[in-house]
């Protein structure tokens, strides 16, 4: 086996999660620069047999292959000479700060409900819903969001109070109206274009009209202007300025909505669901504006309902904890749950159907319907093993290193089944392994037919090292073929600069020119590396793009002048060229919008196709968002 040592970097190819100096461990090629990938069969040692795998609870068959050793799929050629350009979206972190604002209710975003005094302190107490049990404040919407966010919000909650706005006099709560039948009080609260938070204080509360005084309040909803100025009405998911910018991809990446880096869920109940008073925390814990140790996502059913709504392939992830929390994978129940989750949604406690209705199974569907439905017919799911285990983005990366250096003492004779004593080896076969054991719990529920068909296990390493992806050696020599549970693997390309420092001085064409240096240079290369890698292994799926677009870390003055300068478009175009040209799979770009330099635009305010200037080439485009315009150009023209 090939040996790879570590070393520090400063990386360009990290999650984009915050634009942070961020010191991560990259793994380097060995001194002879051999790719695991590129190993043959060794001609000096016998290969150690495959561990039966009746010994291995909940491990299944593998898929039957024929007589070439190729599975019996179509597209065995994983990589393409040219791809015709297929284009999905990261979603953001669903928070009051995040300007995705994804959900048509504000109160969907908003953090758990504080004080009167302070309500940004989410110190106030809650019931398992996590709706207060007292009169409370709740921060709502913190920072300004942009004109599309200014206008009239509907208020409606079960019970009575009092209702005023907090700490901004840019935010007025109008008359109280209650309803006795229904146990129903809504309002009108308007937001003015000057806001820059929405707190709402609710005192006197009473949860009926015979509940004492000070009880709480329940079912509180604040939904959003729509495009025309009406609130969206009562029920609405998600805000039709959200679903207007998804309109030029074909699927989304839900990583930041579910929290997947640090993500400290470990067993099925400690998730997010619809009924949840707020999808930014889970009862009881605060979230992570107060509480950083606990963290956790948005729920996988208004993920998967997303999906469905607006036709899209979805990407999911999976906690790193999952599995039991450590390297030896105890449990198969939290992922076996995903799996039925997918096919056949979930009742209103989270609890996934074990069947259609009438079926055999400890939940089947009622009569009436899932309360939660499944992923519709039709699309696909990827899905991916935790984050960027690589790249120390997250508490992932501390994790999986610690659990490869447990394997190695203990001798694990499957992980470490060649004696190789590096833990950065199993590090990679620790990931490829939860990505089998998610193939082998999709297969238990869709069966072998929905492997590519319905269910896409992802394999994700770093896309300059190759190294990263050894795990697929692994499971090639032990589990039958890599081939038989990872559809692609998947890399990010972005495109840096030399010389991205914080406190740099270039001009924003300076750092353009750089840009289109550094993606000739080193990013054209390493696709075609990660090309390579996907063709050896004869992947369904080839390969992917999880993440990837510019890559500037630091938000200095060029840089930011560099997202809407006019060759920015270049550098987009250029690096989705590069991409399908050499067969790529789904690009996923980082990210729809965010209040730095990583997405596409920073609110949801733009719209492409309202821009004036854009052009379809773009010699004489002068769109405000350039990224938009490469994305259009790319959806629409081809590249």
């Amino acid at each position: 086996m090939k040996r790879f040592s570590v070393c520090a970097v400063l990386s360009p190819l990290f999650c984009g999660a915050v634009s942070v100096s961020l010191l991560v461990l990259a793994v380097c090629l060995n001194p002879s620069n051999e790719l695991l990938a590129q190993d043959g069969p060794s001609s000096s040692a016998p290969i150690p047999e495959a561990p039966f795998a009746g010994d291995q609870p909940g491990i299944l068959p593998d898929r039957s292959r024929n007589a070439d050793g190729k599975q019996t799929l179509k597209a065995q050629s994983a990589v393409r000479e040219a791809a015709e350009p297929v284009l999905g979206v990261n979603i953001g972190w669903v928070t009051d700060w995040d300007p995705t604002q994804m959900f048509a209710d504000a109160m969907k975003q908003a953090r758990k409900f504080g004080s009167t005094a302070r309500p940004y302190d989410e110190a106030e107490a809650i019931d398992a819903l996590g709706w207060p049990l007292k009169d409370a404040g709740v921060a709502v919407i913190v920072g300004n969001q942009g004109a599309w966010s200014v206008g009239r919000y509907a208020l409606a909650f079960t019970g009575l109070a009092e209702v005023a706005s907090w700490g901004d006099e840019n935010v007025s709560v109008g008359p109280l109206t209650y309803d006795s039948a229904t146990n129903t009080s809504t309002a009108t609260v308007t937001v003015g274009p000057a806001y820059q938070n929405v707190y709402l204080v609710f005192t006197k509360t009473r949860r009926t009209s015979a509940s004492p005084a000070g009880s709480g309040v329940t079912n509180i909803s604040l939904m959003r202007p729509t495009i025309n100025g009406t609130p969206h009405a009562p029920g609405t998911v998600f805000t039709d300025r959200f679903l207007d910018r998804l309109k030029y991809f074909s699927a989304i990446r839900m990583m930041d909505y579910l929290n997947t880096n640090s993500s400290t869920e470990s067993i099925w109940s400690q998730r997010a669901i619809p009924a949840n008073a707020s999808q930014q925390q889970v009862p009881p814990h605060a979230s992570q504006n107060v509480a950083p140790r606990y963290v956790t996502g948005a729920s996988y059913e208004y993920a998967i309902q997303l999906a469905n709504q607006a036709r899209k392939d979805l990407w999911l992830t999976v906690p790193h904890m999952a599995f039991g929390g450590t390297y030896q994978f105890v449990s198969k129940q939290w992922v076996t749950n995903l799996a039925l989750l997918l096919r056949y949604g979930s009742d209103a406690s989270g609890n996934p159907y074990s069947g259609l209705n009438g079926s055999d199974g400890e939940n089947p569907q009622p009569e009436t319907g899932p309360v939660n439905p499944g992923l519709k017919p039709g699309l696909h799911v990827y899905l991916e093993y935790s984050n960027e285990f690589w790249s120390g983005v997250g508490d992932q990366s501390a994790w999986i290193e610690k659990q490869a250096r447990v394997a190695i003492g203990v001798e694990d004779k499957d992980l470490d089944w060649d004696h190789d004593k590096n833990e950065y080896d199993l590090m990679w076969r620790i990931n490829a392994k939860g990505v089998m054991l998610i193939a082998q719990a999709l297969e238990s529920v869709y069966g072998t037919a929905g492997f590519g068909t319905v269910y896409r296990p992802v394999l994700a390493g770093q896309v300059a090292n190759a190294g990263t992806f050894a795990g697929l050696e692994y499971l090639d020599k032990l589990h039958g073929g890599a081939n038989q549970y990872v559809w692609a693997i998947a890399g990010a390309p972005y495109v840096d600069f030399n010389g991205d420092t914080p406190r740099n001085k270039l001009t924003a064409s300076q750092i353009i020119s750089g840009m289109e240096a550094y993606q000739k240079a080193n990013v054209v290369p390493w696709i075609g590396d990660l090309a390579a890698v996907a063709q050896a292994e004869k992947l369904e799926g080839g390969m992917l793009a999880y993440e990837g677009g510019q890559g500037a870390l630091y938000e200095t003055t060029g840089s930011v002048a560099a997202q809407t300068s006019v060759g920015m478009r270049g550098v987009t175009t250029t690096l989705l060229d590069s991409w399908f040209g050499q067969g790529g799979g789904t690009f996923f770009y980082y990210k729809v919008c965010s209040a730095d330099t990583w997405g596409l635009a920073t609110s949801l305010d733009y719209d492409i196709d309202e821009d004036q200037g854009y052009e379809a080439r773009p010699g004489g485009s002068t769109e405000k968002h350039p990224k938009w315009g490469a994305i259009k150009q790319v959806a629409t023209e081809g590249h």
